[in-house]
């Protein structure tokens, strides 16, 4: 299938001022650097590219560097590239033309321009592919990184790697030493994607990533990630594909207990020593975990069972945001460490505690133990007020005005006639709805979006895939503007407040058709 190149106004709207990784052509996966000028910029581009798709077929696209390269460079791209494993390789330029002998690879090929790679090359040979195009400022590879991308609609969720690497950073500041972090990537990390965090994070080296099924850690496993796993609900109808993949359970009663060792005694000739396994202890969140009159029935079986040893202990705070409850915290933690400590004295041997969530890690510091577990503070949102700041939201939910109009006064708009104009209006309809994550609690002049920075109330219902906005009193506002839902300046704490939620169903919410773009400086 060859591409016939056509004029299409999305062109002008690439972003250039950032690294991105999105959804691609025929199930691939699209890394684009639309400013990489020099051999750092390719270096850092490849870096990117073999940290995102460890296990993937790799195809790599790269335009001239800047300016007037010498030979000496296209021979240290080649050496660049020759120790990593890629399937493909296409050069575009003049220089990657008149040097290409310094190039090895089977399958490789070399164009003038993008306009004959896309005369020459089919494109279904890129399925399933990790396709990087890193092309200078002048390269046109803009055209490259349209005609690479899936094609859905307009609505996105841009994710900034760079803030969670901030937010990773703060946290970490905040740790006492030798203190290890477990960081949550549940929910599709709590709907930013799964495997491109999990593998962002393996790179910054984390010690553990939590999940909550065992489908999660299996995704996690086959995209590259190698680091260990903790699966915190782990049914029994997944044990064996756990073991498989050598995923870490969460123990939290003597059924699942006796249930995940006779799984793992029939598996027993594949392992040389015992299987770690994470015992949850409740101490006032009531909802899993042993309770303390069951702590010597535990022993016990731990005892008889050669095949498991306990890796970590751990317990989960209920309010641990709420200064107003830290007399009921300080109980759990203390709890938490009388149990515990009776565990270690009884089975003779250290395991690593950890009991602080986002907000516990910065609230109690002297309950760090050995180990704590990052969530949601590392999108973004803690309900610690005094570390709130400190912190950079990494998403921003956008979409585009697809129509506008005018409206009579004593028309209505949308499902129900909800809103009645009492004067001439103009309204923007909008491509997001409720089955790409927009609640309709947030309808009926309830919430705002934001359009160049101007405030538009949605208004009428929300419907399944589109809303409409009030822009009647705005300025300078056309069809194909951007249209922002949440991000820096609205975020996501707002939206739950109007919502009467949580900022956990905001970012959770988001539709899994909405395309995720990863952004990288």
């Amino acid at each position: 299938m060859k591409f016939k190149t056509r004029q299409n106004s999305k062109l002008l709207d690439m972003r250039e001022n950032a690294m991105e990784m999105k959804s691609g052509i025929y199930g691939s996966t699209l890394v684009s650097n639309l400013k990489c000028e020099d051999l750092n910029d390719i270096k850092k581009s490849i870096s990117f590219l073999l940290q995102q798709g460890k296990n993937a077929r790799k195809t790599v696209i790269l335009s001239d560097p800047a300016g007037k390269p010498k030979p000496q460079l296209f021979e240290e791209i080649a050496n660049i590239l020759q120790q990593n494993i890629i399937e493909r390789f296409i050069g575009i330029g003049p220089g990657f033309c008149n040097n290409k002998t310094q190039f090895n690879y089977e399958n490789q090929a070399f164009y003038k321009g993008v306009d004959e790679l896309l005369e020459k090359e089919d494109l279904l040979t890129f399925e399933e592919h990790f396709i990087l195009v890193a092309g200078s400022s002048k390269s046109n590879f803009q055209k490259l990184d349209y005609v690479f991308q899936e094609k859905t609609h307009e609505t996105i969720l841009n994710i900034s790697l760079d803030n969670l690497i901030h937010n990773l950073n703060v946290y970490r500041s905040v740790l006492k030493p030798n203190v290890k972090l477990m960081v949550m990537v549940k929910a599709a990390a709590y709907g930013s994607g799964i495997t491109q965090i999990g593998n962002l994070l393996q790179a910054n080296d984390v010690d553990y990533l939590g999940v909550a099924y065992p489908d999660e850690g299996i995704n996690l496993r086959l995209a590259g990630v190698e680091l260990p796993i903790m699966v915190l609900s782990p049914e029994q109808s997944g044990y064996e594909a756990m073991i498989r993949f050598n995923l870490e359970p969460e123990i939290y009663n003597l059924r699942g207990f006796r249930a995940f060792t006779e799984k793992l005694k029939k598996s027993a000739s594949e392992f040389e020593n015992p299987y770690p396994i994470h015992i949850k202890v409740d101490t006032g969140m009531n909802r899993l975990g042993f309770e303390e009159h069951q702590i010597d029935e535990l022993i016990e079986q731990l005892r008889s069972e050669p095949s498991v040893r306990v890796t970590s202990v751990m317990s989960h705070l209920a309010v641990s945001e709420d200064p107003n409850e830290n007399e009921f915290t300080l109980g759990q933690i203390e709890k938490f460490e009388r149990i515990a400590q009776k565990l270690k004295k009884e089975l003779g041997y250290s395991f690593q505690k950890h009991i602080l969530n986002s907000s516990g890690i910065s609230r109690f510091p002297d309950a760090q133990f050995d180990m704590v577990r990052l969530g949601l503070g590392i999108y973004g949102v803690t309900g610690d007020k005094e570390l709130q700041p400190k912190l950079k939201h990494i998403s921003s939910l956008r979409s585009e005005i697809v129509q506008i109009r005018e409206i009579e006064a004593g028309e209505t708009v949308g499902y129900g006639r909800a809103e009645k104009a009492s004067k001439k209006m103009r309204i923007a309809t909008v491509s997001i709805g409720y089955a790409d994550g927009l609640d309709r609690r947030l309808g009926n002049r309830k919430a705002n979006m934001l359009i160049n920075n101007q405030p538009a109330p949605i208004i009428g219902n929300v419907c399944m895939d589109m809303c409409m906005l009030d822009i009647t009193d705005l300025t300078d506002v056309k069809e194909g503007n951007e249209v922002i839902v949440f991000g820096q300046n609205q975020t996501v704490q707002q939206l739950a407040k109007i919502m009467e939620t949580i900022p956990y169903e905001v970012l959770t919410s988001v539709s899994g058709r909405v395309k995720r773009v990863y952004l990288q400086e």
